[in-house]
């Protein structure tokens, strides 16, 4: 890169900032903002006169916008030396919104596995992920006014420190339109279709091709009958479909799910996945009439559910 004292930037970049607006300070982090990002990290502003001079606003204003785009890495201010671009300008933020049981015990690996492709995401596309809890208990406060989002997301969203959203907790329909609100790209991953507005931009699990998949996998391991442990209502019906494409069979002992359309929440699944163990133990031991053997294999659904059949 230029040498930051090649790279200052001309002050005729800089225009006077209409006096019909009704707030001079967001349009002196804005101008600087898209400046500092067109000239890259490392350069130099001009003085704090002269950018006042030019966008014509008091010091007082300037020194307020350029504090907060302190706080968002976008510039840092230097005593005696002067104003510079951040070496993070370029970056683009994304925050990731996980539910408070997301890494509880028994809980899913999905999270780690997330994070771990974000880090490896983020050294090859030069971007930073930031990481918040969703707790319902801890809601802010942002404006004076209550906000159905964790204290720490409401003061990054206030600060504008996020370029982007993406939820994997079970967001509100209220808490999604206070996002988007803000003007932030969102975008929520979720286990059906059926639990988000239409509008939503969002990432669907395919339970139907995992459950074709994993399916197929089992049938080429040689298992004739197989057993279903889904974590979705709907997952019983994928399951009998991919056994007849694969001419396999099953009882209707050994296919368990709930029956509402309802999801069984991640801090449940442990102890619903011992149940669902228990129930076809049950049904060899000689309990029911007619006890039969277990199925030459199980399919998971989530692994949340998997951590008690390991007994099996």
């Amino acid at each position: 890169p230029l040498p930051s004292m090649l790279r200052t930037m001309p002050l005729d970049a800089l225009k006077p900032i209409s006096s019909s607006s009704h707030s001079k300070q967001p349009a002196v982090i804005e101008a600087l903002t898209v400046l500092a990002r067109k000239l890259g990290p490392g350069a130099k502003l001009p003085t704090v006169r002269e950018i006042s001079r030019s966008l014509g606003v008091t010091k007082a204003t300037l020194t307020r916008g350029l504090e907060q785009l302190e706080a968002r890495g976008v510039l840092r201010c230097l005593q005696g030396s002067g104003i510079y671009v951040e070496a993070g300008i370029l970056q683009k933020r994304i925050g990731l919104v996980f539910g408070e049981n997301f890494f509880s015990n028994g809980s899913s690996d999905f999270g780690s596995l997330i994070l771990s492709r974000c880090a490896k995401r983020a050294e090859e596309h030069n971007e930073r992920f930031s990481f918040f809890l969703d707790n319902p208990a801890f809601h802010g406060v942002m404006n004076g006014m209550e906000v159905p989002a964790h204290q720490d997301l409401a003061d990054a969203i206030k600060q504008g420190k996020l370029d982007g959203l993406l939820l994997v907790a079970r967001a509100s329909v209220e808490q999604e339109i206070w996002l988007r609100g803000h003007g932030i790209p969102v975008v929520r991953a979720d286990s059906r279709r059926d639990s988000l507005p239409a509008s939503n931009d969002s990432v669907i699990f395919d339970y139907e091709a995992l459950v074709r998949l994993g399916v197929s996998r089992l049938a080429s391991k040689g298992c004739r009958t197989l057993g279903l442990l889904g974590s979705l209502r709907e997952h019983g019906s994928y399951f009998l479909a991919a056994l007849r494409e694969h001419g396999l069979q099953t009882h209707s002992g050994w296919v368990v799910h709930p029956l509402t359309a309802e999801s069984c929440s991640s801090n449940l699944r442990a102890n619903v996945g011992r149940e669902m163990a228990e129930d076809l133990l049950a049904l060899t031991s000689g309990e029911h009439q007619g006890g039969m053997n277990l199925p030459h294999g199980i399919l998971i659904t989530a692994d949340g559910l998997a951590s008690r059949p390991r007994d099996l």
